[in-house]
């Protein structure tokens, strides 16, 4: 589908998809339907919005859930009715035992956070589909007039529409669900009226899919199968949020962009990499001589940073035990996210023995607000991946989205005119980005035994599952059983360096062997899993 297609079909859309429990769309209906004004009946798709808002805002957040802000004049605006209409909204829901408040507002701060019951936080997801005949509000939310004064952000609203879900993905969702008709269900799909006697309807008549229910856990990907797609950035300075924002990772395998594997370059320790740029600024900047006399701590923080191992290092040096994932995200809340305190924090401790002068310019980045380095941090990567690298991009007609610190795209191509671009805005920074590629579909070639049998080492009775490197390159093949042995290209890496320094070329990690062995036709490497 071409730009003009895409177009097209965005300024024909009449219809969102709202997310709902069968519970909670049953408790809105009977409350509501005992206002024998229509008026008040049809404020049920305004109900429904706050609770799809709170679904959506959960799905994103993958680790501990504080709430929902609710912002109480943008909703007014969004639903077209007064301020104490809107208060009155979210104050049923809460009298109703469906929602409750998890933080007080702050005056001209942040809005109150909001969050299911314990009666209503457990259930399965479905989705209503809801006509702008329905709720005229719904054209607001479908308006893509808003972003085109952003030609960046328009041009990637357009680009999101280019995801697909491919036929493992179908089958991921097919078979879960146990809905061997999935197509036909979808094709049948049409937007269903409010009923005018007020009467609740047959859940399988409200609800797409039949009124299947699913986890919250697949919503992104069930949105993207849906074509419900979403593009935003809250402010001029932020990051762009999309579908695949809130994608997990192992999920990604089962997305198509533009037709073809989903490929991907991000930069390895990226939030790391940006602060040494801010820490030898702030450097510079106190210092009274520039970056003379620059702490060697700030020197080997911002190599170990560039060489992508820096998460391995503090690992080690903090003696942490467990998952990579979860010890970055303890690594935020201890050293980047945190106030400034004094009391003792393993891996904070970890990081203030190494890099004891790293830490306390960081402290004085927070000194005004706890909170500024690390939106710092996030405006830096947007300025770069926003501002500079998509912009140039979308300008030069190249099909791509961003994630973050990262960049997707559809062809080799592409993706090498990122690196370049990236590697050009952090040079003026005096930082320079190692780049973690993921091609994350496997094409047949890659598991013909003709090309398995060129490198040295490689036994097809014994090895059942291949990692190609190629630099910074990586393809899984047979990725259910690589996955499940390397989580994260960095710790493949950390993986490279045991296997160069072994001595038979064969490493134990995780309970499984793995070996390296080389093309005999050049430098590209493999590493082999064992049965």
């Amino acid at each position: 589908m071409d730009f003009g297609n895409i177009l097209e079909l965005l300024k024909n859309l009449t219809t969102k998809i709202f997310f709902c429990t069968k519970k909670i769309y049953q408790e809105i209906t009977i409350r509501v339907s005992n206002s024998v004004s229509e008026k008040s009946h049809l404020q049920k798709f305004k109900y429904l919005y706050i609770i799809n808002r709170i679904i959506a805002d959960k799905a994103f957040h993958k680790g501990i859930y504080y709430g929902c802000k609710l912002n109480i004049k943008n909703l007014t605006a969004l639903f077209g009715n007064k301020h104490s209409q809107t208060s009155a909204i979210i104050k049923h829901l809460t009298e109703w035992g469906i929602i409750h408040k998890t933080k007080d507002a702050a005056v001209g701060n942040a809005s109150a956070r909001y969050a299911f019951t314990a009666k209503y936080s457990e259930d399965r997801l479905q989705m209503l589909q809801v006509d702008i005949t329905e709720a005229s509000f719904v054209r607001k939310l479908i308006d893509y007039d808003k972003v085109e004064n952003d030609k960046i952000l328009f041009q990637l609203s357009i680009n999101i529409h280019k995801l697909s879900i491919n036929n493992d993905g179908i089958l991921y969702l097919t078979n879960k669900y146990n809905i061997h008709t999935i197509d036909g269900v979808l094709n049948q799909k049409t937007s269903h009226k409010v009923s005018r006697t007020y009467i609740l309807q047959d859940e399988k008549n409200v609800f797409l899919l039949g009124g299947v229910e699913f986890d919250m856990v697949d919503l992104p990907l069930i949105q993207i199968y849906l074509k419900d797609f979403n593009t935003s950035r809250p402010d001029q300075k932020s990051r762009v949020y999309n579908n695949l924002t809130n994608l997990k990772r192992e999920f990604r395998k089962y997305i198509s962009f533009n037709g073809k594997p989903l490929l991907m370059t991000d930069i390895s320790n990226c939030q790391v990499l940006l602060s040494a740029a801010a820490v030898k600024k702030q450097y510079s900047i106190t210092s009274g001589i520039g970056k003379a006399g620059l702490y060697e701590d700030v020197k080997s923080y911002q190599q170990l940073a560039e060489s992508g191992l820096f998460y391995e290092y503090l690992i080690e040096k903090s003696g942490y035990v467990g998952d990579r994932g979860k010890f970055k995200k303890d690594f935020f809340s201890q050293v980047f996210f945190s106030k400034v305190v004094n009391y003792s924090m393993p891996i904070k401790d970890a990081f203030v023995k190494e890099f004891p002068n790293v830490y306390l310019i960081i402290n004085q980045l927070k000194l005004n607000d706890y909170r500024d380095f690390a939106i710092g941090m996030q405006r830096m990567e947007s300025s770069i991946m926003i501002d500079n690298v998509a912009k140039k991009m979308v300008k030069e007609g190249r099909c791509i989205l961003t994630l973050h610190d990262a960049i997707v795209c559809d062809n080799l191509g592409d993706l090498e005119r990122a690196e370049l671009l990236i590697s050009n805005a952090m040079d003026k920074l005096d930082i320079s980005p190692n780049f973690k590629r993921e091609m994350l579909q496997i094409d047949d070639v890659t598991r013909n035994q003709e090309v398995f049998s060129q490198y040295e080492g490689y036994d097809e009775e014994t090895d059942t599952a291949i990692l190609v490197l190629n630099n910074r390159t990586y393809y899984f093949g047979n990725n259910s059983i690589i996955s499940s042995a390397l989580s994260d290209p960095i710790e493949i890496r950390f993986l490279r360096k045991k296997l160069i320094a072994s001595t038979n070329g064969a490493v134990n990690y995780k309970g499984k062997v793995f070996k390296f062995c080389r093309c005999e036709d050049g430098d590209e490497e493999m590493i082999l899993l064992v049965a």
